[in-house]
């Protein structure tokens, strides 16, 4: 999420729910630790209202490879000129 609308979303919540913003801030930063360590763990998470997430290690492993391929080209390209 970018700084921008973190801070947005950190402000209305803060104002809607008047809870001091360096408190929602800390509570939004530990749910998103929690959720990133569990990702690490489980290879899935569940954010109520937002729905499951699973890692899926073959469909990483082949956007990886298309991914460097990509790469190579452009860099290939660019060394052309």
């Amino acid at each position: 999420m970018s700084s921008d609308v973190n801070k947005a979303l950190i402000r209305s919540t803060s104002v809607r729910l008047a809870i001091n913003e360096k408190l929602i801030q800390k509570i939004v930063d530990y749910q998103f630790q929690s959720a990133h360590e569990a990702m690490g763990i489980h290879h899935t998470i569940e954010l109520c209202g937002f729905g499951k997430f699973i890692f899926n290690n073959n469909k990483a492993k082949k956007k990886l490879v298309s991914m460097q391929k990509t790469l190579r080209r452009v860099l290939c390209f660019l060394t052309m000129y």
